[in-house]
Order: structure tokens, then sequence, then C-alpha cells
């Protein structure tokens, strides 16, 4: 089907643009099953899956750009180290994830708080 086709059907059938359909109709669809993949990722325990997700739909990724700077001062060297603001930002999204996940004794049983 052309994509003109498309839109002008859209518009017909509906009374609303391809990208207001997507924006009321699609995307919700897709944030919903990106929120039972990630309940269900954590439910299972499967890291796979989880880092799947946050690297296709979180934009997180492998490569590392940490800026890092020795200075020295009275009690010896100070290492400064920077993580850039995509990293940053992940960083705080795993925090507020492991905040979600049970907390685990040693023996891998779920801590009574």
């Amino acid at each position: 089907m052309d994509e003109r086709t498309f839109e002008r059907r859209i518009k017909a059938h509906y009374g609303i643009t391809v990208g207001e359909f997507i924006a009321q109709r699609v995307a919700p669809k897709k944030f919903g099953l990106l929120a039972v993949a990630f309940d269900e990722a954590i439910k299972r325990r499967n890291p796979s899956l989880i880092i799947f997700l946050l690297k296709n739909y979180h934009g997180f990724s492998d490569r590392r750009e940490i800026k890092q700077e020795v200075t020295n001062n009275d009690s010896g060297p100070l290492v400064r180290i920077t993580l850039p603001p995509q990293l940053q930002e992940q960083s705080k999204k795993l925090e507020e994830i492991a905040k979600t996940l049970p907390v685990k004794n040693k023996m891998g049983e779920a801590k009574d708080d």
C-alpha cells in the first residue's frame, strides 16, 4: 500500500493524522508491552532480557566514555571520575530499577523488612 493511501485511509476512518493515530493508539500499547517485558525480566531474573530492553529501548550501550583526572593535594593524589551525561542518566535508571528488586539474603531468599 502506498504511504499516501495509508495516510488518507487513517484520516477517513479515524479523522486524525497518522502521527496522531500512532500517538493515541500505537505508542501506549508499545509502552505497555515494554512494561510487561521489564516486569517479566525482573520476576524471572533474566539479566539478558533486561540488558536487551535497556539497550534497545532506553539508549544504553556498552561503550564507556569516562573522563578521569588525577591531581595532587596535601594528602596525595586525588582521582576524579566524571561520567558523560548519558552514563549518568543510565546510572540513575539502573538505581531506580534496583530499588524495585526484592532484597535477598546469602541463601537467595527474600529478606523480611
